[in-house]
């Protein structure tokens, strides 16, 4: 079975993906720098914007300012 990029995700499994705590996942989407999420009655993101989001983090360099295209 493929991975559909609607997929909903829970936040534990989104931090699960990136290899951060749950609370650093909260911090990273109070601050607006996280993956996008879907807000109604609980918080979830689509696989889709986890894997643009991890996508927007490669770097070439450690002082490159912008993500490689």
């Amino acid at each position: 079975m493929s991975e559909n990029p609607d997929d909903l995700l829970s936040p534990q499994e989104v931090a699960s993906i990136l290899k951060i705590t749950t609370g650093a996942l909260a911090n990273k989407r109070v601050k607006g720098d996280g993956p996008a999420f879907v807000k109604g009655g609980r918080i979830l993101y689509r696989r889709g914007d986890v894997v643009e989001y991890v996508r927007s983090l490669v770097r070439r360099s450690t002082s490159q300012q912008e993500a490689a295209a």
